[in-house]
């Protein structure tokens, strides 16, 4: 095989060792990650007669990798099957060949309705560019709220200054807590998942979570992020029927990271008031992926900000509405739905 001849095949185990080495050079890490951090593409290589992961070589030697999996959705009354990449990496001394387009290209071909990624970076968002996909720029954003110690103050002081008054109860934009008749109330994941997909949602594109796929993120994003914790609730009304749930991790970069919620109709500023006041107890920062459902909330909020995530969240299909769906921010994508529960941290 000439050396200047790369070729592509599917992943498979014995190759996690080169991996690692491959890794640590792409991403300029001191030293390799653990093995664990690739075994999750092993479920994936038979399923749904679509590509498994795939690695690139060049003279018997891997130069690239690229991890797929897949994810079930739902676009209007039709279900579709998404592929998820992650992992994306080529040698430095290889990326001016065609080795990551080979690879994608190979994806791409594969029989899903869409392919996607929401955590791309600069680079790799050329090579997606380079072959055809687009940029779901609303999906690409993220909200942070930060609980700040002189709104508790604050508070404490005008319950001092009038005990009695019903003045002043009605609650500005932004206040956490103006769902006072809501209780978010903890829960385990096996009570919490008859709950998800229960609530019905606005967007046209939307994952449908089953129990095996939710339980799979769950477990990866556990395992390569073993500095926190993943905590479930429900939020309920004084009749104790519920209007919602919430998830989130407890410490992804040193801030509370919200992996899901849904809602009853009319209810998301609710929920989402309550998933606030709950994440950011001792002062944590909360953030998480931008989605439809909560663009009109958080335009009505103060202290919720928006702010570029700094990765891309591409899309690519044969479909071109399904496309259109996500560059108009219409495709709900959570981070237990991409690439998230696949990224690593040490």
């Amino acid at each position: 095989m000439s050396s200047n001849q790369i070729t592509i095949r599917n992943f498979e185990s014995p190759d996690i060792e080169a991996l690692q080495e491959l890794y640590r050079v792409c991403f300029n890490e001191p030293s390799p990650p653990k093995p664990h951090f690739l075994n999750a593409y092993d479920a994936d290589l038979v399923t749904h007669d679509a590509p498994a992961s795939l690695v690139c070589e060049r003279d018997n030697k891997i130069i690239g990798f690229l991890g797929v999996t897949y994810t079930a959705f739902r676009y209007r009354d039709k279900q579709l099957l998404g592929a998820v990449t992650s992992k994306f990496m080529v040698h430095p001394n290889d990326q001016h060949s065609m080795a990551a387009v080979k690879m994608l290209k190979q994806v791409f071909a594969g029989p899903q309705d869409f392919t996607f990624s929401d955590l791309v970076n600069g680079s790799a968002r050329q090579v997606w560019t380079a072959m055809g996909a687009k940029v779901s720029w609303l999906n690409s954003m993220n909200w942070r709220y930060q609980r700040r110690r002189w709104s508790s103050i604050a508070s404490a002081a005008r319950k001092l200054l009038k005990p009695s008054s019903g003045h002043g109860r009605n609650h500005r934009a932004g206040d956490i807590g103006a769902a006072a008749a809501l209780t978010s109330v903890a829960a385990e994941l096996d009570d919490l998942l008859p709950t998800i997909n229960r609530f019905p949602q606005s967007h046209t594109i939307q994952p449908h979570h089953t129990d095996t796929g939710l339980r799979r993120s769950l477990a990866l994003l556990a395992h390569n992020h073993e500095n926190g914790q993943i905590r479930f609730s429900t939020t309920i009304d004084v009749q104790k029927s519920p209007l919602g749930w919430f998830a989130y991790h407890t410490n992804w970069h040193n801030q509370a990271l919200v992996l899901g919620m849904g809602a009853e109709r009319g209810h998301h500023r609710a929920v989402f008031e309550s998933l606030l006041a709950n994440a950011s107890r001792g002062g944590r920062a909360v953030t998480g992926w931008l989605q439809p459902g909560l663009l009109d909330v958080i335009s009505e909020m103060g202290k919720v900000t928006l702010r570029p995530r700094g990765y891309w969240t591409m899309v690519h299909s044969r479909n071109a509405g399904i496309v259109d769906e996500f560059v108009k921010g219409e495709a709900s994508v959570g981070p237990l739905d991409g690439e998230c529960p696949f990224s690593y941290r040490r």
